[in-house]
């Protein structure tokens, strides 16, 4: 069973876009700073720092599991869910969702975007679905295990 699920065309539509952008971000720089335009250069920089790091992370997007937890790589940052905290994957069309335990608070919905993705020439199930039963047979297993060590 997979642990990994991303969609490699539209993450590299994302490297593309935000390459691009990270770019033009980079030339008004560059220009504002010739022209002496000193504050509009230093916000443009933010964008350039900003899409540039996207830009690196965008092959990196998506959704990872091993034996403790289960990754979602977003474009800017990632969220980390525990098995423990897992109490129930969602499959909708777009996009899957985990239900996350949190203590004292209401159990929060986190929506894997990452595989809200929709397939160009769609071939058999798509992500959100290979993925679902995916990170399925991954919870029960460490189900199944976390519930074995206790009866031990």
């Amino acid at each position: 069973m997979p642990s990994s699920w991303r969609s490699w065309f539209w993450n590299t539509v994302r490297f593309v876009c935000t390459s691009l952008f990270a770019l033009l971000a980079v030339m008004a720089v560059v220009n504002g700073m010739r022209k002496g335009w000193y504050l509009a250069s230093a916000g443009m920089a933010l964008v350039a720092a900003v899409t540039g790091w996207g830009a690196a992370r965008s092959f990196f997007v998506g959704v990872w599991v091993n034996a403790r937890r289960i990754a979602v790589r977003e474009w800017l940052y990632t969220k980390v869910i525990p098995w423990e905290d897992v109490v129930e994957i969602q499959h909708h069309p777009t996009p899957p969702v985990v239900v996350r335990r949190r203590t004292g608070k209401p159990d929060e919905r986190v929506g894997l975007t990452p595989l809200a993705t929709y397939e160009l020439l769609p071939r058999g199930r798509m992500l959100g679905e290979r993925a679902v039963q995916g990170l399925t047979w991954h919870w029960e297993r460490w189900k199944a295990s976390h519930a074995a060590s206790r009866t031990s």
